[in-house]
């Protein structure tokens, strides 16, 4: 079985079909949305993009930290004797706990 290859005319024939439909659904005289519709679409839409802002904030913040986070592992020399302290270290910061000291 062969894949189909297309050809750019597929695509401008694809298009101009596209472009038809479109022409003939926005001919349809089409009843506007009640006002209060409208109201709650609006005001769905504006919290969303709140919302989209306040995701954008977080990723930049995290973003930041990993960065800073990242600089401290690659610019701190590890001495090989403390290797698996250093480790330990790392991955109970990774974790969210506190680096115990070994006994």
């Amino acid at each position: 079985m062969t894949a189909k290859l297309f050809h750019p005319d597929d695509f401008s024939d694809l298009h101009r079909r596209a472009e038809e439909k479109f022409r003939a659904a926005e001919a349809k005289p089409e009843e506007p949305p009640p006002t209060a519709e409208l109201k709650r679409l609006v005001h769905e839409l504006q919290v969303h993009q709140i919302e989209l802002e306040m995701q954008n904030e977080e990723l930049h913040c995290t973003q930041s930290e990993l960065e800073a986070s990242r600089m401290r592992y690659i610019t701190k020399p590890i001495d090989p004797e403390n290797l698996v302290e250093a480790l330990g270290a790392w991955a109970a910061t990774a974790s969210g706990s506190t680096p115990s000291k070994p006994a």
